[in-house]
This record gives C-alpha cells, structure tokens and sequence, in this order.
C-alpha cells in the first residue's frame, strides 16, 4: 500500500493505520481527487446490500460507526477517475434487477468513472506486486491496459490464475489517469488519496 501510495497522482493523502477512520475520510475534499486507493477490509450483506460496507479503523467517541455503507456511498459526489477497492470480495454482491448491488455500483452511482475492485480474497505478496507494477503502468498506460498487463507480468512470473485474475474492472477503461496531473498549473489540486486500515489480514 505503501509503494502504491508513492505512485498515486501529486499532490496526494495518504491516511495509515489509526488515522484511517471514517471521519478522516469524510472530511476530505473528496471530488477533488482523482485516484482513491482503499485498501480497506470489505462487509458483504447479501440479504441487505445496502448495509454492505468498507471498514475503517475504529473511533472513540467519534461522530460514525467505522463502517462505510453503499447507502452512504452512492451519496457521494464523486469525481475521481479511479477508485481501487484492494481487499477481499470487494467485487461481491446480489444481482437484481437493475444488475449487481455491491460497492462496486455504488461507487460509480457516487461519481467515479471506474473501479478497480476482486472477486475472492487476496494474497499478500501477489496483490502487493500486481499493485505496485499496475500504478507503476498507469503513469503511460489506460487502466484497463495498465490492469491487464500487471496481471499478465504475474502469469508469466509463475503464478496461478487465482492470484491474478480476481481483479477486475468496471467501468471506463480507457482515459489515462495521470494525463494533466502532476503539472505546475494546479500544485494545491489533490490527486491522490490512499487509506490503508490494517485489522489482522494485510489488505493492500
């Protein structure tokens, strides 16, 4: 997360640990950035997917419960052109009527133009890899390009399908998301936000 962070758009936030709380989340000029990177650990509610939810780190006495709901994201306005969801069963949810109920959705209801997210639970050391070499490939490469060739340099690495092939990505593909950032003209214009909440299992 930390290596990921790095790569993500100047000028960026980057929230660890504790300090990766809900309330910190929300009192960030949020339609500003252009790259969200949540590694986050997921809740899947498949009865009520409304309540499924990212989990930040607990707060005492604090103003949310530490659990970001897909109510509460599609109310976002969003405006970033990629937000990747790096922990486990990100991608999960109900299908109904209107198609798949999940965070995913309800990001892109929020305003984001495209979510990298997965569809089992993940390794470390794999999504840690995948992670830095896709941010590293989006410095030239459109996010689908830049997704699919960090999972093909982890197939041709050796490694099996179930540790590369979980993430996908909806969305537009094709718009580069370094285009126009990291430039003189807009130094106090966020780009990047990264938030790592570390409970037990590493997301990343």
């Amino acid at each position: 997360m930390e290596t990921a962070g790095a790569d993500l758009p100047k000028p960026s936030t980057i929230l660890l640990g504790a300090e990766a709380t809900e309330t910190r989340f929300k009192e960030l000029p949020l339609e500003q950035y252009q790259v969200l990177h949540l590694a986050l650990h997921g809740y899947v509610d498949p009865i009520y997917p409304d309540r499924s939810a990212l989990v930040f780190a607990p707060e005492k006495n604090g103003p949310n419960d530490g659990l970001l709901q897909v109510r509460e994201i599609r109310r976002m306005r969003l405006s970033a052109s990629l937000v990747t969801l790096s922990a486990c069963d990100t991608g999960v949810g109900p299908v109904g009527a209107a198609g798949i109920n999940n965070l995913v959705t309800a990001f892109i209801d929020g305003g984001a133009r495209s979510v990298v997210s997965t569809l089992w639970e993940l390794e470390d050391h794999s999504t840690t890899r995948l992670m830095t070499n896709f941010y590293a490939n989006l410095k030239t490469e459109s996010k689908a390009q830049a997704l699919r060739d960090a999972q093909i340099e982890l197939l041709r690495a050796g490694f099996s399908p179930y540790f590369w092939a979980s993430f996908e990505l909806v969305g537009d593909p094709d718009n580069l998301v370094f285009e126009g950032s990291n430039t003189p003209s807009s130094p106090h214009v966020a780009q990047g936000l990264g938030i790592l909440q570390q409970t037990g299992r590493r997301p990343l």
